[in-house]
């Protein structure tokens, strides 16, 4: 470490060394601070949160997305956080960066995996759920666009207000939502709804840096999470008015491999016919726009 230089950790979930990856990106960043690795907070077991928590206290720069859950995550917790650590400490809050304007029907099912890992999609379930096959569901969900007009946008504007809505309630110094909302309708700026695109970690980097005083510098990482890359169907992109070319395919790519959305649909399926009879039922509640319009697409 260069003598004299200050420390930075970053506390958050699975984006968080991606921030710490785009801030060293910097040349003046990289000469002014050194970064104290924090693993990713659901990564770490219960009973190490104590010990990982007391490692902050050694670090000049502790840069944290919103934790709301003390019974899982403890110290991290966001307002005992900065309880702790905000009298001898610069803190900064930075949004988690969760938006699921692109892929609005793209959600988890707790206990159950698909093809893509953790990452269901309700219609598929739906359309199980209603008795469609798999044929059937890849046809109306993945070939054409089975909601009404607008339903992307309305489900955009939505994720857009909760976004604003979160950055507003834990009081994040480097607000994301505008830029999203403005230059996320030219070019698509998540992987998935929780995985954000290297340009959205350049900008998010280039606001923590004006706030730390680290001003006027470029921040291009080359670090990428693309874990799972979830496509904006042309649909998609006609009703939130976005085109952008690079971003065209109708395959999902997990790890760098590509799987079809047939595949999806069946392995989905498979995971599926495993529930037990109250998920089934808690499932079926969920989204029913979407289970609708499924519904009026098989009749």
């Amino acid at each position: 470490m260069k003598k004299g230089k200050k420390t930075f950790s970053v506390v958050g979930n699975c984006q968080a060394p991606y921030v710490a990856h785009a801030l060293l990106s910097s040349a003046q960043f990289n000469d002014q601070y050194s970064w104290v690795r924090t693993p990713p907070v659901h990564l770490i077991p219960r009973e190490e949160i104590s010990t990982q928590f007391e490692n902050l206290k050694n670090v000049d720069v502790i840069i944290h997305q919103p934790i709301v859950d003390t019974k899982r995550f403890g110290e991290f917790e966001t307002e005992h956080l900065r309880e702790v650590l905000s009298p001898n400490h610069q803190l900064v809050c930075i949004p988690s960066w969760y938006f699921n304007g692109y892929f609005p029907t793209i959600s988890t099912i707790s206990g159950l995996t698909t093809p893509a890992g953790a990452v269901h999609d309700m219609a598929v379930f739906h359309a199980f759920d209603l008795g469609l096959s798999v044929e059937e569901t890849t046809n109306i969900l993945y070939e054409t666009n089975f909601a009404p007009p607008g339903f992307y946008k309305e489900r955009w504007e939505a994720g857009m207000k909760s976004l604003k809505e979160r950055e507003v309630k834990f009081d994040v110094d480097t607000p994301v939502s505008s830029f999203l909302d403005k230059v996320g309708r030219e070019e698509i700026l998540m992987h998935q709804h929780n995985h954000p695109t290297k340009a959205s970690f350049d900008f998010l980097s280039s606001q923590i840096g004006e706030v730390m005083g680290v001003e006027g510098e470029e921040y291009r990482t080359g670090k990428d999470l693309n874990n799972l890359i979830w496509p904006v169907f042309p649909w998609v992109q006609d009703d939130l008015g976005i085109r952008d070319e690079n971003t065209e395919r109708n395959f999902i790519i997990l790890k760098g491999e590509v799987i079809e959305f047939k595949d999806f649909v069946s392995g989905s399926f498979s995971s599926y016919e495993r529930m037990t009879h109250n998920q089934r039922e808690i499932c079926a509640k969920r989204t029913p726009d979407v289970r609708s319009y499924i519904q009026e697409k098989v009749n």
